[in-house]
Formats: C-alpha cells, structure tokens, sequence
C-alpha cells in the first residue's frame, strides 16, 4: 500500500520535474541572447575597425590627388539637425488638443523628429491629425509602444504575455502608414517607475522581445530601428539607477540584447550643463548594445518656480529647476554635446502641460499664461527663449536642406583650453559651432538659483582669402556660430 509520504515525495518530484522542463527554455534563450550579443558587439567592433581604415584610405587618396589640399573636412550640419527630437503628447486632454498650433511650433522650433506614444481608439485620430500637419514638413517621428502600467502591472506572465501581443499587433497596424515617417521606435516608456508594478523587469523584457518580433515581421519597417525600453522611473535618472535598471533586464528578465538596436535612456540634467552626468550614463547602456548610439528620448529642464521675469514665484519640492533663459543657454549645446556624440538629444517637452502633475507643467519650450487645460488656449501661449535659440540653430543647420558638399576648407581656430569647436557645412555655407561645457547657473530645490558669471574666452579663427566669418570670437555660456562665406569678387 502506498504511503501518504510517497505520494507526497511523488508530487514533490512531479513539480521539480515540471520546474526544470519551464526553466530549461528559459535558459536556452537566455544563452541564445547572450551569443547572439557577444556576435553583434565583435561585429561592433569590426565596422568600427573598418569605418576607421576606410576613412584614413579615403584622407589618404585625397592627399595623393592633391598634396597640397590640406584643410579641415567638414561634418554635414543635416547629420546633427537629424540629432534633434522633441517630445509632444497629442494624446489625452491637455494643451496637446490644439493640434494645428502644435503642429506650428514643431514647425518653428524646426528640429528633426517628433517622439509620440502610439495610441489607439479616439486618441489615434488626433495623433493622426498631427502627423499628417508635420509629413510635409520632413518631420520624422519615434514611436514608443507598448505598456506595462495600470492593469499590466499586475498580470502573471502569460496573462500579459497574450495582453502585449494582442496591443502590439494592433500598434504596428496603427503606425504603417507612417512607414515614410517613421525614425524608429522604442520598447515600453520608464519601466522602472512606481506605476510598472513588482514584475516590471519581466514584463519589459517580454514586450521588447514582442515588439522586436512584431515589427521585424513587418518588410515596410526594415530599416527602422527599434531601441530599447526606456529608463527613468523618475525624471532624476543617474549612472547608478541606470546600472541597477541594465542588471535587472539582463540578469533578471533574461537578457534583451538581441531585441534592441540600441539603448533608450532617459537623463534629466538636474538643472546642469547637458554634459551633467551624460558621459557616464552613455558608459552604463553602451554595455547592454553597442550597435547603435543611445537614442535619448527624454532629457531637459523644469521652470518650476521661476515666473516668465525668471524670477522665484513658489516652491515646489519637485524638481531642480532654472529660469527659462538658461534654459535657452543650455538647449543648443544640449544638441551639440549629443550629436558629437552620435546621440539623440530628445527634449521633454514642446509645450508646457499645466495639469495636474505639478513637477511635469513647466518643461516646455512654449510657455503658458493660464494656469489651467481648458483655459490655455494657444492665443495665450507664449515662446520661451528655449524654442527661440533652437530654431536659430536648427535653421542654421538646416541651409535650404540640400546635401552639403563637403569640400575641405582651410579653417583653424586658435583658443584656449576649455572652448570647443565643430566645423559643419549646410548646403553651401560653412560654419563653425563654438562653446564651452561650462555651468551659467546654480541651481536650488528649496529657494531661487544663482547665475554665474562665465568671463568670455577669445577664439581666432582662420579662414581662406576671399571667405568672410574670420578674426576674434568671444565665447562665454551661449554657443556661437560662426558663418564663413566666399565674398564677392
């Protein structure tokens, strides 16, 4: 006769047994992933390998056919324009409803790309409306998709395993038609936040894994890069909470590598230069996949507290915040220091947003006046200086949108330690970027910041007989771009 204790061992064995068939598939495709990254990161190393040969074998010929060409080569100003991304929400009842005016300050804030959630259902129609304002204008836009917030959050596995596929597909459907639009995509926004429940690491790597599928699935997508879930649970996001956020979608959800063509973090500058803590977060991603340049898809700076006269009206624990001018300082280097870096510099966001979440109603570059949704209508918006510096740099960059010919061109800046500089061409101007990576500000919590004061340095720049744009350049806080043009015989 059999014991209650050998059913009881027999039961045991059967739910061990059962533990290790689940576990061993999820094992294989951890292993799977892990071999498919070391295979693209030493393909990683190999283009980066080749691209330098080839661009020292291409310097080289150049030389041979001309000795004496010498000069600086330029970068096409249009590779950094295409580096700039703004964050709109045409989505919900906000400010966002207008959508005619928005799609008018995209068009004057004149950057490169849009960032949208993909939506369904009522709000897809405005977010329709939007998009087609922008198609003519060669706005591209970034699509984030998927959830794991609200009831997501508290699904098993294969409950919101069978939730995302279903969202997905119907997410992929909603953005074909801007397949021509389409800049890339991105997994799940900030899945490590309050709102994404005790299984987030799981459920984002599920979605990525989901999406990566859904969309390699589809041929009109092929070329359209898919990056990672984004971090940022809050909108203080550092190297340390990032590198916790890489360990828990590696070595808790299995790892995501494969799915992604590139990481998707989110760095608020605490109210600093846009250098503050961005090299040092870039070193965290770049380990999860190097492939492609970190597309930050969140980035920026609060007003909070600082009316339109940058004078401190209130406080609010939320936040490190700054006058609006010196966020019209830091924008343009913000794009500048990304771009140099092959990086997506996507600021959050277009509009102020007065609603209910105080810390997140003054990001924008175009300011508010009413202090309710339903009161801010766009006859009482107003620019900030923010939206003013990017559209002089983006128009800059822009020329009249012709490809540069990229003719190398004697041009030397002579300047002390500390000042940077870009030498770009846009259609046919030259132009060279100067600044420094210096703080114009001192910004507090609890009470008004200082400004600081940043003594010019002097830049000399060179130039060819017969250009203009040469002699002494003070450089202090604000970047300065510098036009060099043939004169007139």
């Amino acid at each position: 006769m059999t014991t209650p204790e050998q059913i009881k061992g027999a039961i045991l064995a059967g739910i061990e047994d059962y533990a290790d068939l689940r576990a061993a598939p999820a094992a294989a495709e951890r292993d799977t992933a892990v071999a498919e990254r070391d295979v693209a990161l030493a393909e990683r190393d190999q283009t980066r390998t080749d691209l330098a040969r080839v661009t020292a074998e291409l310097e080289d010929c150049r030389r041979a056919a001309d000795p004496d060409a010498g000069g600086t080569m330029p970068i096409s100003s249009l590779d950094v324009l295409g580096c700039s991304m703004i964050n709109v929400k045409s989505y919900g009842s906000s400010v966002y409803t207008h959508t005619a005016a928005v799609a008018a300050k995209v068009v004057e804030w004149g950057g490169a790309i849009v960032r949208e959630e993909a939506r369904l259902g009522a709000m897809q129609t405005r977010q329709r409306k939007l998009l087609d304002l922008l198609r003519p204008h060669g706005v591209k836009v970034h699509f984030t998709m998927g959830n794991i917030t609200g009831p997501y959050a508290t699904m098993g596995e294969a409950q919101f395993r069978t939730a995302i596929e279903a969202e997905l597909r119907e997410q992929v459907a909603a953005v074909r038609p801007y397949a021509d639009m389409l800049h890339s995509l991105g997994g799940p926004n900030e899945v490590d936040s309050s709102k994404t429940g005790t299984a987030w690491a799981q459920h984002a790597a599920i979605a990525q894994k989901v999406l990566w599928r859904a969309v390699r699935a589809e041929t009109a997508f092929d070329a359209v890069p898919i990056y990672g879930p984004s971090s940022g649970g809050d909108w203080f996001d550092t190297p340390d909470k990032a590198d916790k956020l890489l360990a828990a979608l590696v070595t808790e959800a299995g790892s995501v590598e494969a799915c992604m063509d590139g990481p998707n973090p989110h760095l608020y500058q605490r109210g600093g230069p846009p250098t503050q803590n961005l090299d040092a977060m870039n070193g965290v991603w770049d380990r999860i996949d190097a492939r492609r340049p970190s597309c930050f898809t969140e980035t920026g700076y609060s007003n909070n507290n600082y009316n339109r006269a940058g004078q401190w009206v209130q406080t609010d624990a939320a936040g490190m915040p700054v006058p609006e001018a010196v966020a019209g300082i830091y924008g343009p280097r913000g794009l500048v220091e990304f771009a140099r870096r092959g990086l997506i510099w996507g600021r959050f966001e277009l509009l102020d947003d007065p609603g209910p979440l105080l810390r997140e109603s003054r990001l924008g570059l175009v300011g508010m006046t009413r202090a309710t949704v339903a009161t801010s209508t766009p006859d009482t918006w107003y620019d900030k200086p923010e939206l003013d510096s990017m559209g002089a740099l983006h128009s800059a960059l822009r020329g009249d949108g012709t490809e540069p010919d990229l003719t190398p061109l004697d041009v030397t800046v002579d300047a002390p330690e500390g000042v940077e500089s870009w030498f770009l061409q846009s259609d046919r101007a030259h132009r060279v970027l100067l600044w420094r990576d210096v703080a114009v500000f001192e910004p507090r919590r609890d009470r008004a910041g200082s400004w600081i004061t940043v003594e010019p340095a002097t830049a000399t720049l060179t130039v060819p007989a017969g250009y203009s744009g040469g002699g002494i350049h003070p450089v202090a806080g604000e970047l300065v771009v510098v036009e060099i043009k043939e004169t007139q015989p």
